[in-house]
């Protein structure tokens, strides 16, 4: 069965895993220091199939170098590729959104965000063909998606807390309207997860929370109205 795990969510770093039954784990996200990675993945790092990456900022993408160095195969966009790795690396692959590829048993269809970056999102889809969607670091998606089971997707802030914080002075608009161009709230995470609350779903997982700007447990009781089904709150985890 298809599962996925949060081992550290959030601006301090991001890393998570997929597993299903007969396959390779795969990555997504490196944005911890190496050995962090190591002790969370427990020091299995080169019996994973992969490592997916959003996007080049550090709190994705820290471990990448030392990944491609112990043969671990990095998949991301080509512009992402170029600012991460400079001269490159055999191991850290291009690829393109749109355009299906293959990661041993496991097929990947990633598709572009909305962020001050060129960044990609992710469908992940296991030998059985059971989906999961993966989107974080992204004003919203335009695209819609079908019969997915496992659904971790950014929840970044809220919009009622944002414009509080701005109201009482605590936050400036200018890093307000950064983070409103750049990340989902919880106001878009709904209105996505909407179309997605359908059999074969069965569980939500809520990203990229920020500490000031949003509130977990009401994110989660939120979702869990809107989707019936079990809805997990991603927590800072491990330490970059």
């Amino acid at each position: 069965m298809l599962a996925f795990e949060a081992f550290a969510s959030g601006s301090a770093g991001n890393l998570y895993r997929v597993t299903a039954d007969g396959h390779p784990p795969l990555l997504i996200e490196a944005g911890v220091a190496y050995k962090a990675l190591q002790r969370a993945v427990g020091f299995g790092v080169t019996q994973v199939a992969g490592c997916l990456v959003s996007h080049a900022h550090l709190d994705h993408s820290r471990a990448v170098e030392y990944l491609v160095a112990q043969a671990v195969p990095v998949y991301t966009g080509r512009e992402t590729a170029e600012a991460i790795l400079e001269r490159g690396h055999h191991n850290l692959h291009a690829v393109d959104a749109g355009q299906e590829f293959q990661i041993g048993p496991w097929t990947v269809l990633p598709f572009d965000l909305v962020h001050d970056v060129p960044c990609l999102g992710f469908l992940v889809v296991s030998r059985a063909g059971e989906k999961l969607l993966y989107i974080s670091d992204t004003a919203y998606c335009e695209y819609r998606f079908e019969n997915v089971a496992i659904a971790a997707v950014e929840a970044n802030y809220s919009r009622g807390i944002l414009d509080r914080l701005v109201d009482n002075g605590t936050l400036n608009q200018h890093h307000a309207a950064r983070v409103i161009r750049n990340h989902m709230s919880i106001e878009h995470a709904a209105q996505l997860l909407q179309t997605l609350a359908v059999p074969p779903l069965r569980e939500v997982h809520l990203l990229h929370l920020s500490e000031g700007n949003s509130s977990a447990q009401d994110f989660q009781a939120q979702i869990e109205r809107i989707v019936g089904v079990p809805v997990y709150v991603a927590g800072e985890g491990v330490r970059a």
